[in-house]
């Protein structure tokens, strides 16, 4: 029997693909506990499994006492089953065979062994997937709730949460159907969580369908989505015979359908990138016209004043395409038509004394608004007094005030 079991562990091993001694060391400690438990002998248990004999030992060492309080204590009655010469106060060593065992002792250590491995296989997949953390994956869709999908990968369940899904795409899918997704993280339960609303999942996609980007002639430089409604892609071409916009997109648009398609029917800007900020910008802002640009690299913000007339294509709608160009350059960026500016900027606000204007331009702060943005910096500058700032916060708030109502009234470049 002992060689039986050593077998059942090699065939346990290999097919679940953990090392022998992982599997031993998880059946000694299940054999431990059932013997524990359904024997009455508890405390120094040792077990030893031999790879190269076959041949299991099993030694508890047991104190003789009138009444056991402690573990590894056993009563004199118990202790003469094993040794008839046994007396109180004796240690006692006692060799078991796995032919000894009662069959409660096999289906409990059966029992603890199986939970053991499932677990420390679980491990093992999340361990691997924690590695694909951003890649896209194919599975079937095993089971839907309220609040997640359970995918079935193959070698692996995920859960896709709502909150990972494309808004309003939960009821598009069926149990039995498939789906895509990118891995997005393996959380301390060792769950491995995907997503389709992260900018890897539109990364991953183009590099499925778009040969030049999976062959490295395009190069996805920067993403930034509105899941479902809107993304930008910023792309460049490592041949300067490729057009990488026109790489993307396809004749017609036949390249960029069918990830339109995938991501339920969501806006796709392609764009060339520009390592000119600026240029970027302008191009991120759909072609809108830069009459001028303040940049603070240091809080990564963008001031540009645009033609009027590009103001609507620049800004969209609800904002949408101002927050993704935003995204897309890593750059906090304020859009103002000349008006807007000639009344925001902080060298025009006649109520700032000439030292408080040089003082907030020499800390890149060039607007009323982006005055409001920074409060907390400039509190921590130590370059004025908390009469000045409370000050300069009342002259801010006012001239930003004026600036919105003016939006409201439709002026031009609204």
């Amino acid at each position: 029997m002992s060689r039986a079991l050593t077998q059942a562990i090699r065939d346990i091993a290999d097919e679940r693909q953990l090392p022998w001694e992982l599997v031993r060391e998880i059946f000694e400690e299940s054999l431990k506990e059932a013997i524990s438990k359904k024997m009455d002998l508890t405390g120094d248990i040792q077990i030893r499994v031999s790879e190269t004999t076959g041949d299991i030992r099993i030694v508890v060492t047991q104190k003789v006492v009138h009444r056991p309080k402690e573990p590894g204590e056993i009563t004199l009655r118990q202790a003469r089953k094993y040794n008839p010469d046994a007396k109180v106060g004796d240690t006692i060593q006692i060799s078991l065979a796995p032919e000894d065992f009662p069959r409660s002792v096999v289906i409990v250590a059966k029992q603890l062994l199986l939970e053991r491995i499932e677990r420390e296989e679980r491990h093992r997949i999340a361990e691997e997937y924690r590695k694909k953390v951003g890649t896209l994956v194919a599975g079937t869709v095993q089971k839907i709730d309220r609040y997640n999908i359970l995918v079935n990968l193959g070698d692996a369940e995920a859960i896709l949460p709502v909150s990972e899904e494309i808004p309003g795409e939960h009821g598009y899918f069926r149990q039995g159907g498939n789906i895509r997704a990118v891995v997005l993280r393996v959380d301390e339960k060792d769950n491995i969580i995907l997503s389709r609303t992260h900018p890897s999942f539109l990364k991953r996609l183009m590099e499925f369908e778009i040969p030049e980007i999976a062959d490295g002639v395009v190069e996805i430089k920067a993403i930034a989505r509105i899941p479902g409604k809107r993304a930008k892609v910023a792309v460049a071409s490592n041949d300067p015979k490729v057009d990488p916009v026109g790489a993307c997109v396809g004749n017609k648009g036949w390249r960029i359908k069918p990830i339109v398609k995938e991501l339920q029917g969501e806006k796709i800007d392609v764009l060339q990138w520009s390592d000119e900020l600026v240029v970027l910008v302008s191009r991120a802002l759909s072609g809108a016209r830069i009459i001028t640009q303040k940049v603070d690299n240091e809080r990564k913000e963008i001031t540009v004043v645009i033609e009027p007339e590009d103001l609507p294509k620049a800004i969209g709608k609800n904002g949408q395409n101002a927050y993704l160009a935003s995204r897309l350059v890593d750059y906090d960026i304020d859009i103002f038509s000349p008006e807007e500016y000639e009344r925001e900027s902080v060298l025009n606000i006649t109520e700032f004394t000439d030292d408080i204007k040089e003082r907030l331009v020499k800390h890149n702060l060039f607007t009323a608004r982006a005055i409001l943005r920074n409060e907390d910096d400039l509190r921590e500058m130590g370059e004025f007094t908390d009469e000045e700032l409370k000050f300069i916060f009342t002259i801010a708030e006012k001239i930003e005030n004026e600036v919105r109502q003016l939006k409201l009234k439709g002026v031009p470049g609204e």
